[in-house]
């Protein structure tokens, strides 16, 4: 393939316009433009020769990416290596293509993703493929993404129960400002969604068949993982090994699953899944899960200062 340019090139150049090529197979000159990495410069990202998709999926990524208050380490080495690579493989979406594991190029394409659920999901569409997503309902907690995992809630019914409760609470007056609620309720309905799997008839996908004993069992046995420390039948830690069922835990997981279930009962839902109110009423209140914070004055009484203070607080005065 012989390719010549034309006398005077630079003088195209300098006026903006495309520098005149001759060839002789234009086929064959268009494949080995394609397949010439792009020129790297200084502080710039070359997006072309993507397809369109990929392409508007990076610009998404890289603007929000950007709008984040604590954003994490993404090298201008990595986001092009990301780009040569969705060129090279001539890959349609970030969604559909597996980069594998690794800090650089494949954290990148595994992270826009993940803002990515806004946009190509709905909330009804998010509740079928088992997450919710925090911002579909205007909240995003600090220091978090927006996305929540439900899918290792194993049974359909108790799995849209959750959300449903989760999305109430995200629209209700009482939104929590953190997003320990948010995470204490779904690792209570991993943990009994666990348990009924193993322990009821048919999986307890059918919350027909669930009774009184089935409440009473799984109440009995997190108190057994907790008094000999053993680990849950289903949450996991961040480095992929099992939590170990502690009185928070414990008490964290009572009292959620005593709020979702009389949810269920008050708002017709358990009604409507033939859910038994002999099996719901069983789930117990665990009270408070940590240490309560002491109050300077905690109450009207006078104390050793008078003037209805304690001594060390009227010292301080």
């Amino acid at each position: 393939m012989m390719i010549s340019i034309k006398p005077g090139a630079v003088q195209y150049e300098k006026i903006g316009k495309p520098v005149p090529v001759e060839y002789r197979d234009q086929a064959e000159f268009r494949r080995r433009c394609a397949a010439v990495p792009a020129h790297p410069w200084p502080g710039q990202i070359n997006l072309r020769g993507l397809r369109p998709l990929v392409r508007a999926e990076i610009q998404w990524g890289l603007f929000v990416h950007a709008r984040r208050a604590r954003p994490s380490r993404w090298d201008l080495g990595w986001i092009r290596s990301l780009v040569t690579t969705c060129r090279s493989l001539e890959v349609n979406s970030l969604v559909d293509f597996e980069f594998g594991t690794g800090r650089s190029a494949g954290a990148i394409a595994k992270d826009i993703p993940h803002e990515l659920r806004m946009v190509y999901f709905t909330p009804q569409e998010a509740k079928d493929a088992g997450f919710l997503e925090t911002e579909h309902f205007g909240v995003l907690f600090p220091h978090r993404m927006s996305h929540v995992d439900l899918t290792g809630i194993p049974q359909r019914w108790l799995r849209d129960l959750t959300w449903d409760y989760l999305a109430g609470l995200l629209r209700s007056p009482r939104c929590p400002r953190s997003a320990g609620p948010v995470d204490g309720l779904r690792r209570a309905a991993i943990e009994l969604g666990a348990f009924l799997e193993v322990e009821v008839p048919g999986g307890g996908h059918d919350p027909a068949v669930l009774r009184e004993e089935h409440a009473q069992r799984f109440v009995a046995d997190q108190r057994h993982r907790e008094r000999e420390g053993l680990s849950s039948l289903a949450v996991k830690r961040p480095d992929g090994t099992a939590s170990i069922v502690t009185t928070v835990t414990r008490s964290v997981v009572f009292n959620a699953v005593r709020k979702l279930m009389r949810d269920a009962l008050d708002s017709g839902a358990a009604e409507r899944l033939c859910l038994k109110r002999e099996f719901i009423i069983v789930f117990p209140a665990a009270g408070a899960t940590g240490r309560t914070a002491r109050r300077p004055f905690p109450d009207g009484r006078p104390g050793p200062g008078g003037r209805g203070e304690s001594g060390r607080a009227r010292r301080h005065i």
